[in-house]
């Protein structure tokens, strides 16, 4: 019979998995950045990477909130409930500023995983360029708060 990880050893390894999401994130990211500011018009190399960076975007806050942010709440024996809660408890621990700007992002990845409009799919573009960085600190600010259960 397999041994059943601690919490502290799931959000360790929830923790890794984040960690390594956002490393992908990043260099979307930076790759995207740079097309947006030396581009003129949509090629398929734009498309391209505007793809990886929303599936990155997408997959990353997924990682945060649905993984990292539940198991955190496991860790200190609080009713992981609503993903609301998980986020109204997120702003509580400093993560961000308010709930409203982790729903946010959450919001922009439930846009980008069901917009089937091309139209609106590339005006989702931007806004994962705007907010890929609070994301990142978000991440920054988890890993610094964990730290405490993990070493």
């Amino acid at each position: 019979m397999a041994e059943k990880k601690t919490k502290t050893e799931a959000l360790k390894e929830n923790l890794e998995n984040l960690n390594k999401s956002k490393e992908y994130l990043q260099w979307s990211y930076d790759v995207c950045k740079k097309l947006s500011d030396n581009l003129a018009d949509k090629t398929n190399e734009y498309f391209a990477a505007y793809e990886a960076l929303t599936a990155r975007y997408g997959r990353t806050v997924d990682i945060l909130v649905n993984s990292v942010l539940r198991t955190i709440d496991i860790v200190e024996y609080v009713e992981t409930g609503t993903v609301i809660d998980i986020i109204n408890r997120a702003e509580k621990r400093g993560f961000v500023e308010t709930a409203t700007e982790l729903r946010a992002m959450k919001d922009l990845r439930n846009d980008i995983v069901h917009s089937y409009d091309s139209d609106d799919y590339e005006e989702n573009f931007d806004d994962v360029l705007k907010l890929t960085p609070a994301v990142f600190s978000v991440i920054d600010k988890v890993n610094h708060y964990c730290k405490k259960y993990v070493e």
